[in-house]
């Protein structure tokens, strides 16, 4: 028995915190026997010195091997369970398989094409957005308060909000509270300046960075508006 496949991923979209979107390709599972043949192609043509690494369910690395001139590289994969191909070449190319490898007997071979296309960059991190948050600026505020609401204008309850230390690329968290019924937040901080990430489920994340000025006339008194845009937490 011999079976044939193209590995082909949907690119779905999760925003961000506003129309930015980051990509997260969904693979479908294949089957195969523990004999493999891959044909590695771009714009139709084999692709030669292709590195594929293969990783077990638990995304340790079991092999590293690299595609021959005419584009193919074989290998077996033992014991019988899910593998992740990842198959890396020149020029951000690149592509995914996944494979649900059963036990079989005797020579039988599972050929698949895998067709390498421009990887997308990697979506930034949280330490990344909180860095690049930190970047635009701080507001000055007499006291961490305030609203969450949603574009119409509607209160957001139950919105996780966290609070780190600026430059501590969010890993210094100093406070955690949550916007109770009607929206509303008050988090008592001493002077200095913070990053808080805004989370609620079915919205984006919203980051704001401020500078906490006790005493001080021209620090903003009338309390932060958070609007957070809809989307997925992220």
């Amino acid at each position: 028995m011999k079976c044939s496949a193209i590995a082909v991923g949907t690119l779905l979209m999760a925003s961000v915190a506003s129309a930015n979107f980051s990509m997260v390709e969904v693979l479908r599972v294949e089957p195969s026997f523990e004999h493999v043949r891959i044909l590695t192609l771009y714009n139709g043509h084999p692709l030669d010195n292709v590195k594929l690494e293969v990783f077990s369910e638990g995304e340790q690395p079991r092999l590293s091997i690299s595609t021959n001139k005419e584009g193919v590289a074989k290998f077996s994969l033992s014991p019988p369970g899910r593998y992740r191909i990842a198959a890396d070449a020149a020029n951000g190319l690149g592509a995914d398989l996944i494979l649900a490898v059963s036990k079989g007997k005797g020579k039988n071979e599972s050929s698949f094409t895998l067709n390498l296309a421009v990887r997308p960059p990697p979506p930034p991190s949280f330490e990344d957005k909180i860095v690049a948050a930190e970047k635009a600026g701080a507001l000055r505020l007499p006291q961490f308060e305030g609203v969450v609401m949603d574009p119409s204008g509607g209160v957001v309850p139950q919105t996780r909000i966290g609070v780190f230390r600026k430059g501590s690329r969010g890993k210094l968290q100093m406070a955690k509270a949550e916007s109770d019924a009607s929206g509303h937040f008050l988090t008592h901080l001493s002077d200095g300046s913070y990053a808080a990430v805004f989370s609620a489920q079915g919205f984006s994340t919203y980051i704001v960075v401020f500078e906490i000025v006790k005493g001080d006339d021209s620090a903003d008194a009338a309390g932060l508006r958070i609007v957070l845009q809809i989307g997925p937490i992220n």
